[in-house]
């Protein structure tokens, strides 16, 4: 009886050491791992806990390259159980009240891979969920320029988005810009809302977009859009694709689009002169930059509107596709005052084509205005 105290004693002492020793390499071999993928870094792990049950967490993380970039983390929980574990499967991995600064010098943000060796064999464990708690980002690179926060549960099995809760202070880039923008959303049947202040795209402004916003597999959901934009208002729904495809479509209506306020904006007045206010919808698809369908439709409202074109250029061209006269032609858009207008919109092999049929008292006007390689163009 007493061996056998003595072999319970031993065995206990054993497992006491073994567990304290355990934290201490834990904490070498995980600096040594994450300083071997950012190369040149300096890492700092506060301390570690861990359940051998439940489990593994680590606090106070900082991995620094200056000015390139800084991460911080208060914790990185690993929770598992031990089936999952023989199985391969961490159950959630959880990043909590992160920063993470990103700025190589007004380069492109691809010279990160410089400085990073994430290698590409297999993980030896996957993970079953990521929760994002707290995460403030601040990127000043070439092609973005953006400062956010974001809390998120994603499901890494499914490729699915369980939960976001986004704010957007400032974001540019390519032309794109965002300002204190907020998302919510959860899988259906979850009511989140999407909430911008401002949107700008070359000289495009859209503001006050309001929705109500839910997840759906890999899709964002926005139902009930409504904004502001040339005065007039825009309305509609739109599903976007948060996975690598990229899938979205949608369907807009537009009320009382104001003309005038369209050619002082985008800074036209030595083109043409137009006033007027439009109305209709516009039904779209596409994936990632290539846009695949657009189908517009537009009239003008009742009070008619004004149109002169002052664009010699462009009535030249007219007038050789026409085989009209330029002179005519130039009398013919001069204070054209029509009653009726239809805009139709429609995109053929990368081509973006605007048709417009006016009516007014003086006779009947066509125009036709095409964007070659409009998806070539945004994708610039």
């Amino acid at each position: 009886m007493k061996r056998l105290i003595c072999v319970l004693v031993f065995a206990f002492i054993l497992l006491v050491i073994l567990f304290f020793s355990l934290k201490p390499t834990i904490l070498f071999i995980t600096k040594k791992e994450l300083s071997h993928i950012f190369v040149n870094s300096k890492v700092k792990i506060g301390s570690c806990t861990l359940n051998p049950l439940r489990e593994l967490r680590f606090l106070n993380i900082e991995i620094k390259k200056e000015p390139l970039y800084a991460f911080g983390a208060g914790r990185i929980d690993f929770n598992f159980a031990p089936s999952s574990i023989l199985k391969g499967r961490i159950l959630k991995v959880t990043l909590g009240d992160v920063a993470v600064k990103i700025d190589p010098a007004g380069s492109s943000i691809l010279e990160l891979n410089k400085h990073l060796k994430l290698g590409s064999g297999k993980a030896p464990f996957s993970v079953g969920n990521l929760e994002l708690s707290n995460l403030s980002f601040d990127l000043n690179s070439k092609e973005f320029n953006a400062k956010a926060r974001l809390s998120s549960i994603i499901d890494l099995k499914n490729l699915e988005i369980k939960q976001i809760d986004l704010g957007v202070d400032a974001l540019d880039s390519f032309g794109l810009v965002i300002e204190n923008a907020s998302l919510k959303a959860g899988q259906h049947p979850s009511i989140g809302a999407l909430d911008i202040a401002k949107v700008k795209y070359d000289k495009a402004v859209i503001s006050q977009i309001k929705a109500n916003a839910r997840l759906q597999g890999c899709n964002l959901i926005l139902y009930s859009l409504s904004a502001k934009l040339l005065n007039g208002d825009l309305k509609g729904n739109l599903s976007l694709g948060l996975d690598k495809e990229g899938e979205y479509r949608g369907e807009l209506e537009f009320i009382n689009l104001d003309m005038e306020n369209f050619v002082k904006d985008f800074e036209l007045q030595e083109k043409f002169q137009l006033s007027g206010k439009l109305s209709g919808y516009v039904k779209f698809k596409g994936r990632g930059q290539d846009i695949q369908v657009i189908d517009g439709n537009l009239s003008v409202n009742e009070d008619g509107g004004m149109l002169t074109i002052s664009d010699t250029q462009y009535l030249e061209g007219l007038a050789r596709n026409s085989g009209r006269s330029l002179d005519i032609l130039v009398e013919s858009f001069k204070n054209y005052h029509y009653n009726k207008a239809r805009l139709v919109l429609s995109i053929d092999s990368g081509d973006l084509i605007f048709n417009a049929d006016l009516e007014g008292e003086s006779g009947k006007r066509n125009l036709t205005v095409v964007l070659h390689d409009f998806n070539l163009r945004r994708s610039r």
